[in-house]
């Protein structure tokens, strides 16, 4: 089956962990008419961006497609698409003028998606209103080093790392409210040059009752988690 679906996306402009992203939150019967999303070729000018989710007001599946262009006069522009499994059909919805993503897909949490722009900020789309926003940042209690964003249970969780010795996770409690960020679980590890890289394989996946988080890593060494109440 996934070696089906692999000859199948090399048909199509989206990333294969979107795809996959996509067809895991599928029912098995859905897997049997899914559909090829093709986009009106541009000159595209950097990566795209892309982001998927569920908008509960209309009930309707959305891909958010992201994508530098270039024209032939010189000038350039982020153009912003959005895919609607209801209608079956691409719409533009004008230009992304809050930067430039960092993320090259969005991260899917209260009906919002969310990419880190210009390495300093975090903006949502509201599948429902398919309109950007912002999140506020924690309030860092030191300076990091880098960032990454993730989804924890449905919860909008930040990494925050510290090159060489610790990576911080925090959690936004109450979506929307700054405030609400708590650092919940911090990573040690010894101080040596490829400690970072092999930290940033580390993912949490589930965020446990009794307060701690599940890791899932790329590595066989065991690293040590400490919670945070």
């Amino acid at each position: 089956m996934k070696a089906a679906i692999k000859r199948t996306l090399t048909n199509i402009n989206i990333p294969d962990e979107l795809i996959f992203e996509v067809f895991a939150c599928l029912p098995v019967k859905s897997l049997i008419r899914f559909k090829t999303l093709k986009i009106k070729k541009v000159a595209i000018l950097g990566g795209m961006v892309y982001g998927y989710g569920y908008d509960e007001f209309n009930d309707d599946y959305k891909v958010v497609g992201i994508y530098p262009v270039y024209y032939r006069n010189g000038r350039w522009d982020i153009l912003v698409q959005v895919y609607s499994l209801r209608r079956n059909s691409w719409r533009r919805i004008g230009n992304f003028t809050r930067g430039v993503p960092s993320d090259q897909w969005g991260y899917f949490s209260n009906g919002n998606l969310h990419w880190i722009v210009d390495r300093e900020k975090i903006v949502s789309f509201d599948m429902a209103k398919e309109t950007f926003g912002g999140v506020e940042l924690p309030k860092f209690e030191e300076e990091t080093s880098d960032w990454s964003l993730e989804v924890v249970s449905g919860t909008l969780a930040l990494y925050q790392y510290f090159q060489r010795y610790r990576v911080d996770v925090w959690i936004m409690k109450e979506y929307g409210v700054g405030d609400s960020w708590t650092r919940v679980v911090f990573i040690s590890h010894s101080n040596d040059i490829n400690s970072l890289e092999r930290y940033l394989f580390c993912l949490p996946v589930f965020h446990l009752k009794n307060g701690e988080i599940l890791f899932k890593s790329a590595w066989e060494e065991d690293s040590s988690l400490q919670s945070k109440n």
